[in-house]
């Protein structure tokens, strides 16, 4: 059984659902090709870095180092492409090939968490070398605002002399976290402590939301390229905040999900301008962040309300099961500490 889907009997809190290989199995067989390739079934069968790393974070949880080889050498072979040790974002199915070579800085720091797990969980210093590569590359990306550090969301497209442009859901914190025990090509400590402090101020609307895109050269409001959304990508920031246990950041999300059932539509686009909130029929990730959130502040949500769909597009499958991740790893932390 995976070492990260421990039940912790001694927890005095609700019990961690066990990772359940029968998802794994469904996953692998849905998203992940033969060669290792992660597709998106929601966009025509693309690839994304994002989707690698994914992949990897999983198949060390699942304790599949078969799975975890034919992903990662999928991903060092066609995306590991430029003229550092980052990757592209986009593979496109249809050509066969990478249709944009700019990396995605999530991405990159989640496909560098996963081989830092793998390092450790296989006892394989290869995989720790190639994680040290890809932070050694992604200090290129750092930068200061007002004393604070962050890293730019890619190398190109988001910094010029009229915008600095960041994602808030590119703050991996539990990533931060354990990544500041192990490393030291990054100052990862005050990245997650300065990410923490943007995340607190970004607030916005009836909501009191983080947009998916923020300027902080417009004093960190929703970046005026893009809908004043939270949305598909802002939905991964209280799964961050809960899996790192920072439970004062998620009170905003558990008001917004409050008065809504999430068993027949789910509300995944919040717009910041106007308040309203789009709901979405099968988008089931966000009930099992919800619980999770739940959970992380209170310890009052069950486990029985995770539930795989079958149907699941790419990127809820992927939620869901970070969600799962999430809880089993918040609950063994607890665990630790209670003794």
């Amino acid at each position: 059984m995976a070492a990260l889907a421990l039940v912790l009997s001694s927890c005095s809190r609700a019990p961690a659902p066990v990772l359940n290989p029968a998802d794994w199995s469904a996953f692998k067989a849905r998203f992940i090709r033969a060669d290792g390739r992660v597709v998106d079934d929601a966009k025509g069968g693309r690839t994304h870095s994002e989707g690698q790393g994914y992949g990897m974070l999983f198949a060390v949880a699942f304790d599949d180092r078969a799975t975890f080889e034919r992903i990662w050498r999928w991903t060092q072979k066609h995306l590991q492409v430029r003229d550092d040790y980052l990757f592209a974002w986009l593979w496109d199915d249809q050509e066969g090939r990478v249709i944009d070579t700019n990396n995605a800085t999530d991405a990159d720091l989640i496909i560098g968490w996963a081989l830092m797990r793998a390092a450790r969980h296989w006892s394989a210093q290869e995989y720790r070398l190639a994680a040290s590569r890809i932070f050694d590359s992604l200090a290129s990306l750092r930068i200061r605002v007002n004393g604070r550090l962050f890293l730019l969301p890619a190398a190109k497209g988001f910094y010029d002399a009229d915008k600095l442009v960041l994602n808030p859901s590119h703050f991996v914190l539990p990533a931060y976290r354990e990544l500041a025990e192990v490393d030291t090509h990054l100052d990862w400590h005050a990245l997650y402590v300065d990410a923490l402090a943007l995340l607190k101020a970004s607030r916005w609307g009836e909501w009191q939301l983080p947009p998916d895109w923020l300027d902080l050269r417009q004093g960190g409001r929703p970046w005026k390229k893009r809908p004043p959304y939270f949305s598909y990508d802002a939905i991964r920031i209280p799964l961050f905040a809960a899996w790192a246990g920072e439970t004062e950041l998620l009170q905003p999300y558990l008001e917004l999900w409050a008065p809504f059932s999430m068993r027949v539509r789910q509300p995944d686009i919040v717009d910041l301008e106007t308040g309203f909130v789009h709901l979405r029929q099968g988008f089931h990730a966000v009930d099992a962040i919800r619980r999770l959130c739940q959970h992380a502040a209170k310890g009052d949500a069950e486990p029985g309300g995770f539930r795989w769909d079958k149907h699941a597009s790419y990127y809820s499958a992927s939620l869901y099961l970070l969600s799962q991740m999430a809880w089993n790893e918040l609950d063994l932390n607890r665990g630790s500490e209670g003794r």
